[in-house]
Parts: structure tokens; C-alpha cells; sequence
């Protein structure tokens, strides 16, 4: 605990400063009370690491000389004087917070580190996402890296920030620090808005208390839904990451209604255009910048439109590339967009199979290829009771809250459009779109609670302008009572953690993910990993046997071909 506790603080600062270097162009706006909180500055630094290092990841493996790169940006910045006042002034903001949501977020970190440092043993872990991590932080984009396992391949920014901070180059571990942090920076944000409603008299506070009531809403979902917070705890999974820069996306844009929407609108792009390098799944997200890009032209802001269409493809660019390199298609596992005929390319069937393969098991578990063909083409009739089935309960909740608030919102539609403005229009429209496009391509809920929560949000959001609701949050009791139940539930888990899921050793360090076995073979005279569950195991590792491979060359960043 002790050593992740301390790479959390690492990494905090490290992304803290480089969200300041690129908030830097608007020094002057964000030097005002509208500057973007602590944890949305730690976000922006990392989607800025995120970018560098899988660019980096074409060109060199991500280990020592990656990271130092990172380092020398932050160590230059920070050596300013001015620089390092602003950056201490936003760490004071914290105590701002008030005793309780202090004592809430006290209680969220304890469980994330608690959780974090126990063995992780979650199966797409161990199958695939430490062993991209290892890839990156040996080598190069491998040219048909794609023909090994197809997982591996995939060019996720998540695993390309998990490289660079892992401190693999430091000393050979099986830790994983990355995601634990982001989590807290989450329940960091989530407390620090429920100090809001504290600063607020009569009619105000009412009103704040009701606006703050879906961000506990948030934390209690987020944390009773095993595929949410704890499973990110618990995995390198990108998912909920994913989900929460999704958030991110939005929130920004519901900022741009205020003084400071430059700042904003830079930052609801450079989410959104994160979120889809970190998993293609949110690729609804992209409709948010292409709507400001075609407001700056209709309102002929030429020139922000250009800059704002060039930082997109600034950010999307490095994942393409490899992309295309490992894989053959910029967009994999998808062939929408297909412009090359590369002797490493997989083949169009082989894809489709992985495609269909994500697809049915989104629905319910498949055992295979062959299954997963058979389960798709049951009936809407058949395989939607088998999804709802096996979905849990709190998913079940959230999706029955956002049909019984879209029908309230149907009721008065054109007054709750109104009310909600150009904005609230847009963010209904994109989580919308969103969610449909969820339910047809992959209807997992941790692939889709990016576009769920902030429909469910939009749909409910008249209900803020209740008589009965502004009466009953009026009371500051109301808060407390919201926020205590949450902090008792925490307590309540840490303990069931200690007790079962929790040894001596985790105060001191981590256990890191679970040590694969594995047996090593020369395949060509180049030595291979063979494992089902590759976790850690030196690259490359295959599943099987490593007959199937045919090498480009006499080396493996030569890359490798199908038959």
C-alpha cells in the first residue's frame, strides 16, 4: 500500500503539471474562479501523456527513455516560479472541502487502495491487457503483431499510460499503478461538488442540494456495480476509464454555457477525442466535437474551427497509425475504414469473426467462435430476455431509471427543451445516440455507462425544478443524510476486504497481477512465452503453440504475417 500510495501521489503530480502545460494557452482565463477543478486538470495532463506516449509507442519501446520524456517536460515547467505558485494554489483549493465529503473521499481512497493491491486475477487481465502493456514496453509497433492474439494488438492509449507508469524500467515488476489513481482523481471530483451545496442560503442551497443529488447518485452506482469502480480497482480494464473521460467530454461541454467556454471547448474536444483512442467503443462521442466544429463555421469562426479539427487529429493520428501497423485497419477490430494491403494485414473474414465474437458475448457468454455466430442470429425475442437476465441488479436499476425519466421527460417535452438550452439539447442528442449505438454493437453495460449515466441525467434533469424536491433538499440535513449512508457503505466494504481479500504483505507493496505460468519455446530461433493467460509473461507470448506464425524477418519487431 505504501508503494502505491506513493506512485499515486507520482503520477497525480506529474499529470497534474502537464494538465497545466496545456491549459497554458488560456493561463489568463483559467487564473479566474471558473478554472476547471483539480481532477479535471489531472485528466487533461493524462490525456496529454496518453497522446505522447502512443506516438512514442510507434517509434520506441515505452520504457526509460519514454518516460524521461514525460519527466523533462513537467521538471521544465515546474522550474518556473510563477508555474509552481499556480500549481500549490490549486493543491490549497482541496481544503476548501468540507468534513464531510472529506471524510467520504478519505474512505473512497482507502477502498481503492485496499482493492488495488490485492492479487489481480481478473481474466481479461491476465489474458491480454498486462500482456499489451509488456509489448509496448519492449518494443516497437510490431508490424501483424495482430497474428499472435488479436487483443494484443489493439491500440489502446490506456496501455501505452499503464507502460509508461508502471516503472517496469526501474525495477522488473507485475504492478499496475494507473488505474487506482484515476479512481481516486474520480471520487476526488465527486466530493469536492458536494461541498458546493455548503456555500449556499435558503431557495440556492435547495437548489444546489437537488443539483448535487445525482453526483452521490454517481458514487453509489459507480460503486455497487461490480463492473464500474471496483472492477477497474481490481484489472487494467480501460472500460470505466473510457466511461469516465466520456463524463469528462460532457461536463466540459455543459461548462461552455459560462465565461470561461474557451477553456471548455478545448477540453470537450480533447476528451472526447481521448476517449475514442482509449477504446473504440466510444466512437458516438466524436458527433460532440464535430457539432462544435460545424457551430464555429455556421457562426464563422474559421479560424477556431481549423484549430480545433487539427488538435483532433493531432490526438487520433498516433492511434490509427499503430493501429494500422499492428493490425492492418486504423480503426481495428473494425474494417470500416480499409485503405491498405500490407502482407501483415489479417484478413476481412478473420476480423469479422473477432467483431461477431465481441458482439454475441456482450449479450451473454459465449464458449467460442462457432457459438458466438449461432448466438447471433437468435431473435431480438430470444437473446434480449437472456441479456436482461444476466445483467446485475444495479445495471437492471439503471436502465429501468432511464425509461421511466425518459417517459416524464416526453410528458413535457418542449418545456424540459427549453429549460435545458442549446447545450442540454446536445448532450440529450450525443448520450442518445450513444446508447443506441451500445445496444446494437455491443450491449455490455461497462461499454456503455460512457452514454448511459448522461442520458439518464438529461432525462431526469426537469425534475431538479420540483416544488416537493426543492422543499426537501432545502434542509441542510438533507446532504448529510445522502452522503453518510455512502460513507457507512464504504466502511462496511473495506472491512469485508481486510477480512477476506487482504494480506500483511499489501502494506508495504502490492501483489500486482497473478504470476502466469507459462513455458518458453524457440520458435525460429526466437524464444516465445506459450500460455493461455499471458499476464507479465515475456513478450511475445501466444496462446497454443507458435507453429501458426510466419515471421517477416529474422527478428520480432520485424513483425509477422498471416498464412
Amino acid at each position: 500500500m505504501l508503494l502505491t500510495l506513493l506512485s499515486w501521489i507520482y503520477i497525480t503530480a506529474v499529470c497534474l503539471i502537464w494538465g497545466n502545460i496545456l491549459l497554458s494557452p488560456f493561463k489568463q482565463l483559467t487564473a479566474t474562479g471558473d478554472a476547471p477543478d483539480l481532477p479535471v486538470i489531472c485528466l487533461t495532463g493524462l490525456a496529454g501523456i496518453g497522446v505522447l506516449s502512443l506516438a512514442a509507442s510507434v517509434l520506441i519501446p515505452l520504457a526509460l527513455a519514454a518516460h524521461l520524456i514525460v519527466l523533462v517536460f513537467a521538471i521544465a515547467y515546474i522550474l518556473i516560479p510563477t508555474n509552481r505558485k499556480q500549481i500549490i494554489q490549486q493543491l490549497i483549493f482541496i481544503r476548501r472541502m468540507k468534513r464531510l465529503p472529506l471524510l467520504l473521499f478519505s474512505s473512497c481512497a482507502l477502498l481503492i487502495l485496499v482493492m488495488s493491491t490485492y492479487e489481480i486475477i481478473h481474466p481479461d487481465t491476465l489474458l491480454y491487457h498486462a500482456q499489451a502493456i509488456k509489448v509496448m514496453e519492449q518494443y516497437k509497433a510490431i508490424p501483424g503483431l495482430v497474428h499472435l492474439r488479436y487483443e494484443t494488438a489493439m491500440a489502446s492509449m490506456w496501455f501505452a499510460v499503464q507502460a509508461i507508469f508502471r516503472f517496469d524500467f526501474i525495477h522488473t515488476n507485475n504492478y499496475l499503478f494507473v488505474n487506482g489513481c484515476v479512481l481516486c482523481w474520480f471520487c476526488l471530483l465527486l466530493c469536492l461538488k458536494l461541498t458546493t451545496a455548503d456555500n449556499k442560503q435558503s431557495d440556492a442551497k435547495a437548489i444546489t442540494n437537488c443539483q448535487l443529488t445525482p453526483w452521490v447518485l454517481l458514487l453509489i452506482y459507480s460503486t455497487v456495480s461490480w463492473t464500474q469502480l471496483r472492477l477497474t480497482a481490481v484489472s487494467a480494464s480501460p472500460d470505466f476509464i473510457t466511461s469516465l473521460y466520456i463524463w469528462a467530454a460532457f461536463y466540459s461541454f455543459a461548462q461552455t454555457r459560462s465565461g470561461n467556454n474557451r477553456v471548455y471547448t478545448y477540453l470537450t474536444v480533447l476528451f472526447c477525442c481521448t476517449a475514442l483512442t482509449i477504446k473504440l467503443s466510444a466512437i458516438a462521442i466524436a458527433l460532440l466535437p464535430l457539432l462544435i466544429v460545424l457551430t464555429l463555421l455556421r457562426q464563422k469562426k474559421i479560424k477556431t474551427a481549423l484549430l480545433l479539427t487539427g488538435v483532433s487529429a493531432v490526438i487520433i493520428m498516433p492511434y490509427l497509425v499503430r493501429n494500422t501497423i499492428t493490425t492492418g485497419y486504423p480503426l481495428f477490430p473494425s474494417t470500416v475504414v480499409d485503405l491498405f494491403n500490407f502482407d501483415w494485414k489479417l484478413s476481412e473474414p478473420q476480423v469479422q469473426g473477432f467483431q461477431h465474437y465481441i458482439k454475441a458475448y456482450a449479450r451473454f457468454p459465449v464458449a467460442g467462435y462457432n457459438e458466438a455466430e449461432q448466438a447471433l442470429q437468435l431473435p431480438v425475442s430470444k437473446w434480449l430476455p437472456m441479456w436482461w437476465n444476466q445483467l446485475a441488479l444495479p445495471d437492471q436499476l439503471l436502465l429501468c431509471s432511464i425509461l421511466a425519466l425518459s417517459m416524464h421527460y416526453l410528458i413535457a417535452i418542449r418545456t424540459n427543451i427549453q429549460q435545458q438550452g442549446y447545450t442540454g439539447v446536445v448532450i440529450l442528442a450525443v448520450a442518445l445516440t450513444g446508447s443506441l449505438v451500445w445496444m446494437i454493437a455491443a450491449p455490455a453495460t461497462r461499454f456503455g455507462t460512457g452514454f448511459l449515466i448522461p442520458l439518464c441525467y438529461s432525462v431526469g434533469a426537469g425534475l431538479q425544478n420540483s416544488t416537493l424536491l426543492k422543499k426537501l433538499f432545502k434542509e441542510r440535513r438533507v446532504g448529510n443524510v445522502m452522503i453518510i449512508p455512502v460513507i457507512l457503505l464504504m466502511v462496511f466494504y473495506i472491512g469485508y476486504r481486510l477480512v477476506y481479500y487482504f494480506k500483511p504483505s499489501q502494506i508495504i507493496l502490492p501483489i500486482g497481477v497473478k504470476e502466469p505460468v507459462y513455458k518458453t519455446v524457440n520458435c525460429h530461433k526466437i524464444k516465445f512465452s506459450i500460455s493461455d493467460n499471458c499476464g507479465f509473461a515475456p513478450s511475445p507470448c501466444v496462446g497454443g503453440s507458435c507453429e501458426h506464425i510466419i515471421f517477416r524477418g529474422t527478428s520480432i519487431s520485424d513483425g509477422f504475417k498471416g498464412k
